[in-house]
């Protein structure tokens, strides 16, 4: 038979570890600042980096892509936040397309830490219609890794697959 005492022993530690590990894996989860934003909140969003993709006379080409944006927050009803872009910028090539800040629809849903993004963008040759979305991947203290993929149509009717991982951060 086994004493109190050599259970305890083992107990213990193995108690105190787990306590440990959880609470430091919890750290940057509770640390992003998305989870506590409020009206006014400005968030950036900055590429990684990132691909797009698209079928052009029959054959799938693959080019450079980011998206630099800054996102206002307008409304927060629990675990909702809304928010409009109020500048940024999707490249796709070497063709910019700036965000064009009236016509634009983001939520981003907390439990599930995913966003959604739809808009357009003023570009040379006329404007790109895009429907995004991002999965938070990895939370830090100073804010969170995420990947950002969907759809955009560029002026030609060429429409582009993207995907791109960028870092998002509360702006002061």
């Amino acid at each position: 038979m086994v004493s109190k005492a050599k259970v305890a022993l083992v107990l213990v530690p193995v108690a105190l570890l787990s306590l440990f590990v959880a609470g430091f894996l919890m750290a940057p989860i509770s640390a992003d600042p998305i989870l506590n934003a409020s009206v006014g909140d400005r968030y950036a969003i900055s590429t990684v980096v990132g691909e797009a993709k698209a079928r052009i006379n029959g054959e799938e080409v693959s080019v450079p892509a980011s998206a630099e944006l800054l996102c206002e927050v307008s409304e927060v009803h629990g675990n909702w936040i809304f928010f409009r872009i109020v500048h940024g910028t999707i490249k796709i090539n070497e063709t910019v397309y700036a965000i064009t800040s009236d016509w634009w629809v983001g939520a981003y849903y907390k439990v599930l830490r995913n966003a959604t993004y739809e808009g357009r963008g003023e570009g040379e040759g006329g404007t790109l219609h895009f429907i995004l979305r991002s999965r938070d991947r990895r939370p830090t203290h100073e804010g969170c890794f995420l990947k950002i993929w969907g759809t955009a149509r560029d002026p030609e009717g060429v429409y582009w697959s993207l995907d791109v991982k960028a870092y998002r951060t509360k702006v002061d």
